[in-house]
């Protein structure tokens, strides 16, 4: 899968679209001006080049439930236009473990406690001792129970594209289709909720943490979005 597609869809352009790639050195740059970074006995991201040309890779240290959270200090993300399409796509996803590590590809409310609670995002994660995808959304969570989210085996350590798309209703805020692509195919939706995160900016927030003492890692090259502008 290119990672300028989107299942079968190109990513929009031209006017009244926000088209944005992130790639690896914009994440390997820590910078306060780009990222905010929370580790937990862990090194950071680091750039890496190998046959996929280029990614970045966050190493967490060696102790059990070592971490590494990645936010966007940028909150650009807010899914309040009625009747647009929201694109995000995370391209060549590597995990280094397919079993005893958490992870977290998000569009969230900044927090410093991605494992314990986002309150507003959407989501790809994976748990610790699950080889499950976990899709989903959060709006005003309290607690990670309060979670909109589907279970889907498969988790290997493989690379793959992880996209989600928002189809929002025309009318109510709030209310949407929202459908998950595993490498352009569909793997959780269309789902329709009424629960949808509307009234928060999110960021970008990117999680890793070691589910047993033995250093784990995610890899990924780059991150797509194509989002509505509001006039």
């Amino acid at each position: 899968m290119s990672s300028n597609t989107f299942g079968i869809e190109n990513f929009s352009s031209g006017p009244g679209r926000l088209r944005k790639s992130i790639t690896f050195t914009d994440l390997v740059s820590i910078s306060a001006l780009a990222w905010v970074y929370t580790l937990t006995n862990s090194f950071g991201p680091t750039e890496v080049n190998d046959a996929r040309g280029g990614g970045v890779t966050f190493t967490n240290g060696t102790a059990d439930n070592d971490a590494i959270e990645a936010q966007s200090v940028s909150e650009f993300v807010r899914l309040n236009l009625t009747g647009q399409t929201y694109k995000f796509l995370f391209t060549q996803v590597d995990l280094s473990d397919a079993t005893q590590m958490d992870m977290i590809l998000a569009l969230c409310k900044r927090t410093t406690t991605m494992f314990t609670l986002m309150s507003d995002a959407l989501f790809w994660r994976k748990a610790d001792g699950e080889t499950d995808w976990r899709t989903g959304h959060a709006f005003n969570a309290a607690a990670v129970g309060d979670y909109s989210e589907h279970a889907n085996t498969g988790v290997d350590t493989d690379p793959h594209d992880l996209g989600i798309k928002v189809e929002t209703d025309g009318n109510t805020l709030g209310e949407a289709d929202v459908t998950f692509y595993l490498d352009g195919v569909v793997l959780d939706g269309p789902y329709h909720t009424t629960t949808l995160p509307h009234d928060e900016e999110l960021c970008i927030g990117i999680g890793v943490m070691n589910g047993e003492a033995a250093a784990k890692s995610l890899s990924l090259q780059s991150i797509e979005i194509d989002i509505p502008i509001a006039a």
